[in-house]
């Protein structure tokens, strides 16, 4: 198991929204498509404007 501390909630949003992109990308370049199941709530807000301003092929997710 990986343990990430982060400054703030929006640093630790960036951190995750990067990691997901990584493995997002990977899996679109590997398999041509990927799929993501997200939770919501307050607590995932800063990890969501993250994500959707990295370049992400959405077409292919």
């Amino acid at each position: 198991m990986k343990i990430s501390i982060s400054e703030n909630s929006v640093a630790l949003g960036r951190a995750a929204a990067a990691d997901i992109a990584a493995r997002l990308n990977a899996s679109i370049a590997e398999k041509g498509s990927a799929r993501l199941v997200l939770s919501t709530g307050a607590s995932q807000f800063d990890m969501f404007s993250a994500l959707v301003e990295l370049p992400i092929d959405w077409s292919k997710v």
